[in-house]
């Protein structure tokens, strides 16, 4: 037993499917038919000027830091340097916070 709502639906689905093959019938074959291949991309995205200009002043801070601890003759090798030993504080303490500078 099917249902009136089941029966409207397949007829509903099959006039559809008539007007479909329709409209294709109708349609000349001549007609050019051309599939679009898509657009192929162009490398890596642009940067936005202000994130170009923000990464150029961090690399010249970065640059200015590492010029004054070399004008200071301090590096990590400094460090242990300074912990190789017996570690006297307040020469330890001196000299770390030339770093934080």
């Amino acid at each position: 037993m099917r249902t009136r709502r089941a029966h409207m639906l397949e007829v509903e689905t099959s006039h559809e499917n008539d007007n479909h093959s329709a409209m294709l019938a109708s349609a000349k074959l001549t007609d050019d038919f051309q599939i679009v291949s898509p657009p192929k991309s162009k490398g890596r995205p642009k940067q936005k000027p202000r994130a170009v200009t923000a990464k150029r002043n961090q690399a010249i801070v970065m640059v200015e830091e590492d010029l004054e601890m070399h004008e200071r003759q301090m590096s990590l090798l400094t460090v242990y340097e300074l912990l190789d030993g017996d570690p006297i504080y307040k020469l330890t303490h001196e000299k770390l916070l030339q770093f934080k500078e």
